[in-house]
């Protein structure tokens, strides 16, 4: 699944270099998906309490997956801790009151990593909407008319993503399927 999602970032990265970013932004979705797929498989082979459901629905359902994709992206920390600072600074008088979406917009804007808030939400109507014309509230919507923006402020989170999961791969799993072929 790690290969199938690093090859639908080549695919995002290709379509995207010829024009095409509606389509690449579906294949970035598609790259988070199996990611998390490939990465519910890990944790059972690491020995995580999941219940049959919790596979299912991870291995099954979009939705659980864009959910699982959000937590990861936000799992560094970083991004947390500084939104966290950003309120704790506007509290003590060192920066001006802001809106909390004010905050987390610029918080957000420092760290191309995480997925936004509502991706849950958004990422199966994003992936849709990068496939297929449809007929929506300002008339028809095309892939082929998509501008780079969604691409751009995608790519990044879902190239960390891999990153992080590859490394966790070779440092988790290789070794087990290492020790089972020598047995």
């Amino acid at each position: 699944m790690l290969d199938s999602a690093r090859a639908h970032l080549e695919a995002a990265d290709i379509l995207a270099s010829g024009g095409k970013y509606g389509f690449a932004v579906a294949h970035l979705v598609y790259a988070l998906e199996e990611s998390e797929k490939g990465r519910t498989l890990a944790k059972v082979v690491l020995g995580d309490a999941l219940s049959d459901e919790e596979i299912y629905r991870a291995l099954y359902h979009h939705a659980e997956r864009h959910v699982g994709a959000l937590m990861k992206s936000w799992s560094s920390g970083a991004a947390v801790m500084d939104l966290m600072a950003e309120g704790l600074r506007e509290r003590i008088g060192v920066r001006p009151e802001r809106t909390e979406q004010e905050r987390y917009d610029e918080v957000i804007s420092r760290y191309p990593e995480v997925l936004p808030e509502d991706w849950p939400e958004t990422a199966g109507a994003t992936r849709e909407q990068s496939l297929y014309v449809d007929l929506g509230e300002g008339g028809w919507a095309s892939p082929l008319r998509a501008d780079s923006s969604a691409y751009e402020r995608l790519r990044p989170a879902v190239a960390t993503l891999l990153d992080y999961f590859s490394a966790a791969y070779q440092r988790e799993i290789v070794p087990i399927a290492s020790s089972a072929s020598r047995r």
